[in-house]
């Protein structure tokens, strides 16, 4: 092989390499929130949709309080809407896949104990989603 062919052959399998990353890494954010000390609630940051998906966790294995469920609910910032919802009982954890979306959206944990944790990504983190103990 010629010199200029073989430059030709290493820059092309580069190239092939490049386009063949994942270009959902760019786009990738976590918002989470903690339910205080003294607390029932806490809030999330905003996290733009990306792909019009929204994966949530909701893990209520740390509280203070034994026997707690806390509730939660992902909110549409624009509109208030709240698009997923549900109540994850004492010593559980919930992940939920929620699709369809197209805005920034903020997870709310409410009525919970302190220690109480949520979640959510734009990016899927493989999760089996749906219940499991903690």
């Amino acid at each position: 092989m010629k010199k200029g062919m073989i430059t030709s052959a290493v820059a092309a399998a580069t190239l092939a390499a490049l386009a063949a990353l994942p270009i959902q890494a760019a786009h990738a954010d976590t918002m989470t929130c903690s339910i205080a000390p003294l607390a029932q609630g806490c809030d999330t940051g905003k996290l733009t949709a990306f792909n019009n998906v929204i994966w949530t966790e909701v893990r209520n294995c740390y509280v203070t309080g034994i026997g707690s469920s806390v509730s939660w609910k992902l909110i549409d910032s624009g509109n208030g809407n709240t698009v997923a919802s549900g109540t994850v009982p004492w010593g559980k954890q919930f992940q939920k896949t929620t699709t369809g979306l197209y805005s920034k959206y903020y997870l709310r944990l409410y009525n919970g104990n302190p220690g109480a944790r949520g979640r959510m990504l734009n990016t899927n983190p493989s999760w089996g989603g749906g219940w499991s103990n903690c």
